[in-house]
């Protein structure tokens, strides 16, 4: 109902953000590697949203903490090749680690969330010379 509903519709002119920080692949890359061509061409059309919907804001893209091992280089990979397509100075990659959840839960703990904050922190500062 949500994007059918013109009261619930986001409006981008309403805000303009410095910078853009997109971690999507997660979800994507859970059940198995997707098909290279259909997911970066889909990145690439994202990408290009983002830089039309905010004209000043840097994009930073990161493959997020969840995936490992084969999932997490594949999207690393993706993205570099999205990133290239678009071919825009705005775009950017920043890198993530890998934080497991603990034994209950596979997303982050508090303290991971923290961990990646500081990890996180230093790329995004440097990016926009903050």
């Amino acid at each position: 109902m949500g994007d059918n509903d013109p009261a619930m519709k986001w409006d981008h002119t309403q805000y303009q953000p410095d910078l853009i920080v997109s971690a999507v692949g997660t979800n994507d890359f859970a059940p198995g590697i997707p098909e290279r061509e259909t997911y970066v061409t889909a990145y690439v059309k994202l990408i290009n949203k983002l830089l039309t919907n905010h004209p000043q804001a840097q994009i930073a893209l990161t493959e997020g903490v969840i995936l490992k091992g084969n999932k997490k280089r594949a999207l690393i990979d993706y993205i570099r090749e999205a990133i290239s397509r678009v071919n825009d100075s705005r775009v950017h990659q920043i890198t993530s680690a890998h934080y497991p959840g603990d034994s209950s839960d596979a997303h982050p703990t508090k303290a991971q969330h923290a961990a990646m904050a500081t990890d996180i922190t230093p790329q995004l500062k440097a990016l926009m010379a903050w």
